[in-house]
């Protein structure tokens, strides 16, 4: 072609392609995020793609990448909210091609859509599953898939009646962030640490503690599983119509004990690749279940 003749990098023919193929797409956004999002958005629209966003509020900061916002209440009901936001669609008479987020209090809200709307996405069940950790963990012990030895437990239950091994990791069951994870080496920690948690839970209402129910802190679910003394990883990965297009494993870094929180991260993982390949053979495995269990497509990332 009179392009490679004229010596132009691999590279560019990739991303000529990728603009061509996205070109013209609307894609509808569910929560904007923080303001970290903002390069992302800015190279998602270079490729020629419309983006729309579901949001509680209107985030100025992204008026020059977003150009609609269809607004909702956060204080009524998923199913509300899904209802709502579909009259909107349809009023504007808006085909979006996709339904995405980068937030994870988004998550089952762009799941119910991308449904509601005919277009690929991480079905609810898959979602509800994931985002629980014990959940997640019966599901594993259900299909015979490897899985931490755990129990589901409040501040009213007894600990010592729960078949908990020490040390142990406390986790609250429908958490995110990392908020509130820690090390617990005995029962008395595990009793101090769940009412400390409640404790700031209730003197503490932070955009990021989304996930708990402030009407309801006294049935709060902690997840307490073993401590599996290791390297802590992730797995990421992309779904296309349950076949995992990529797989990665990632080094985390926590802030220290007794806490998990986050810190940073390294990829690629150091990790024996033999160790890595396992991983994602099991991440694979995991998928292949769900998506039998309940009967359907997955596509999205993890």
């Amino acid at each position: 072609p009179e392009a490679a003749r004229q010596r132009v990098p691999c590279r560019n023919w990739v991303c000529a392609s990728m603009h061509f193929q996205a070109e013209g797409k609307h894609v509808l956004i569910v929560r904007a995020g923080g303001e970290t999002r903002r390069k992302l958005y800015l190279s998602i629209k270079k490729l020629g793609i419309t983006l729309s966003c579901a949001s509680p509020v209107i985030s100025k900061q992204f008026k020059d990448v977003i150009g609609t916002w269809l607004t909702y209440s956060p204080e009524q009901s998923l199913i509300k909210t899904n209802e709502e936001l579909l009259k909107k669609i349809s009023m504007l008479k808006f085909q979006f091609d996709a339904v995405t987020t980068f937030d994870e209090f988004g998550v089952q809200l762009a799941s119910m859509l991308a449904a509601s709307l005919d277009l690929p996405g991480i079905p609810l069940q898959v979602v509800q599953c994931c985002q629980n950790k014990t959940s997640f963990r019966e599901f594993c012990r259900s299909k015979a898939l490897p899985f931490a030895r755990f129990a589901s437990l409040s501040c009213g239950d007894s600990i010592h009646s729960a078949e908990i091994k020490y040390p142990a990791v406390l986790k609250p069951a429908n958490g995110a962030g990392s908020h509130f994870v820690q090390r617990v080496d005995n029962a008395a920690q595990l009793r101090d640490a769940m009412l400390q948690t409640l404790s700031t839970l209730r003197t503490r209402s932070l955009k990021s503690y989304e996930w708990c129910d402030h009407n309801a802190l006294n049935d709060l679910k902690f997840h307490v599983e073993e401590l599996i003394q290791g390297k802590e990883v992730d797995v990421d990965c992309v779904l296309c119509g349950n076949q995992i297009r990529y797989c990665n494993v990632v080094d985390n870094q926590s802030s220290g004990c007794p806490y998990f929180l986050e810190d940073t991260c390294q990829a690629p993982s150091s990790l024996p690749l033999q160790t890595q390949r396992e991983l994602c053979v099991l991440t694979a495995q995991i998928f292949d279940a769900m998506a039998k269990e309940w009967d359907c497509n997955i596509t999205g990332t993890f």
